[in-house]
């Protein structure tokens, strides 16, 4: 029975108007446009029991995945009816996260101190020159000062959030210091 659910046209509503339950299950939003997609190409390429188990992953209720299993032309041909540019194909089963790594460059892998430090120093900066503004400005510009403010906060997020995934300093108690005073102001 899952297998001939594979072959009617699926509903599957757009991903920037879709809203994620608790499950995980996307369920559209009230403002989200449904469209219909031939999952027969989805059935073609993989075995049924294969396809089955695929869909039901995706959605309990048998709907595939926004592009998942189409060919080149469908995908082309959603991707102009979506507005978009052109939707990526699903990656080969023999695809592995250490292979995806091992073809980023060296460099992205070795820690710069002098990058980290002066991430660091940015932060601070741009905190202390938001919080003068926000004391100097009158009423009616504080909305945008506080805008900015939460702006230049982010950067305490980064380097704390840096120092948590142990990729700011080789110095581990300095990056739980570091994180756990960047990490303060925002809590």
């Amino acid at each position: 029975m899952q297998g001939s659910m594979l072959h009617r046209p699926s509903s599957v509503c757009l991903p920037s108007r879709v809203q994620a339950s608790k499950a995980g299950v996307a369920r559209p939003s009230l403002r989200a446009r449904c469209i219909r997609i031939p999952t027969v190409a989805l059935a073609q390429r993989r075995s049924t029991a294969t396809a089955a188990s695929a869909a039901q992953v995706a959605a309990p209720s048998g709907q595939p995945r926004l592009g998942s299993g189409l060919g080149v032309k469908e995908r082309q041909a959603l991707a102009e009816q979506l507005g978009y540019r052109q939707i990526g194909a699903d990656l080969p089963d023999d695809v592995t996260l250490s292979q995806v790594i091992g073809t980023l460059p060296k460099e992205v892998f070795k820690l710069n101190p002098i990058r980290a430090w002066l991430a660091v120093a940015t932060s601070i900066v741009s905190m202390a020159a938001c919080l003068y503004l926000i004391s100097v400005s009158p009423w009616y510009m504080l909305p945008f000062a506080w805008a900015l403010a939460g702006t230049a906060f982010t950067g305490f997020f980064v380097v704390g959030h840096d120092a948590g995934h142990r990729s700011f300093s080789k110095n581990k108690l300095l990056e739980d210091i570091v994180g756990t005073l960047m990490f303060a102001p925002l809590i």
